[in-house]
């Protein structure tokens, strides 16, 4: 079999995926929040995800990442885009801004170029950042929209 017909294949389970999690809102009880995504190594997105569940992303995106709870990148991940998250554990390469309400953990693998907005930032022995960041209460009074106004500038 040819191999991009295997790799379309897998994208459309995964967006079928993606979409069931997002259909199964309160249904059991269940806490839509409670609900997790992957979007695995080989994988490549382009467009905003929104995701109201956990989010770990091992593959490639390219456009906006916005998720409601905890965001997870692998080492193998490739972001270029704006990242908003309640927390974010960063282990691959972002080429955006990033703005998290709550912590924002850089791991040793990790490499951003962007601004950083975080209410707590934890970078590990060996993680690149470049760019700024505020945190605590300037990260609080701060919007994601001036960040993006003054990457146009």
């Amino acid at each position: 079999m040819d191999k991009s017909y295997l790799v379309g294949l897998y994208k459309i389970h995964i967006l079928h995926k993606i979409m069931r999690s997002k259909k199964t809102s309160n249904r059991g009880g269940d806490d839509i929040t409670s609900l997790s995504n992957t979007i695995n190594k080989g994988t490549r997105v382009t467009g905003e995800i929104v995701a109201s569940g956990n989010l770990r992303i091992d593959g490639e995106v390219e456009g906006q990442v916005n998720c409601k709870t905890k965001l997870v990148l692998g080492e193998s991940s490739v972001i270029k885009g704006d990242i908003t998250a309640q927390h974010a554990e960063i282990a691959g390469k972002v080429e955006g801004h990033i703005h998290t309400s709550e912590t924002l953990i850089l791991k040793s693998s990790a490499f951003v170029s962007g601004d950083v907005i975080a209410g707590q930032l934890m970078i590990e022995t060996g993680a690149s950042f470049n760019g700024t960041s505020k945190m605590g209460g300037a990260a609080k009074k701060a919007n994601l929209n001036g960040v993006k106004e003054k990457a146009k500038a």
